[in-house]
């Protein structure tokens, strides 16, 4: 519920099961809107985006070979659905300079040479 959420604020696909509990919560159900994010505050660990150009292949069976496909993936029809049928996930709908600026920004996330830049070498930024 809790990363639904923040992925509906951020506009980003969400994936749940990356998600580690830090500490135990009590079931949901019953609960308040006010009384579940209580419930779940500080109770998962997100993973980082640190160095997420080389954790390939991506997704849930490691069928995505690149970030550029992960990006377009999400972009277009994230296909994801609830047990109910309804869709768990929206496209993102970007346009495709806003996919490879978000892939360009992904790939800046890692601290060592970017293989599709020879001329960035040894260099950080």
């Amino acid at each position: 519920m809790l990363a639904h959420e923040v992925g509906r604020l951020a506009r980003l696909p969400v994936d749940c099961s990356v998600l580690a509990r830090v500490r135990r919560t009590i079931s949901q159900v019953g609960l308040s809107p006010e009384q579940r994010r209580r419930n779940v505050a500080g109770a998962f660990k997100v993973p980082t985006l640190r160095n997420v150009l080389v954790t390939a292949p991506y997704g849930h069976h490691g069928e995505i070979e690149r970030l550029a496909d992960v990006v377009r993936h999400y972009s277009e029809n994230p296909g994801r659905q609830h047990a109910g049928g309804q869709s768990a996930l929206k496209p993102l709908r970007l346009s495709p300079q806003e996919q490879s600026d978000l892939v360009v920004f992904l790939e800046s996330l890692s601290t060592f040479s970017n293989p599709w830049r020879p001329e960035d070498t040894g260099r950080c930024y």
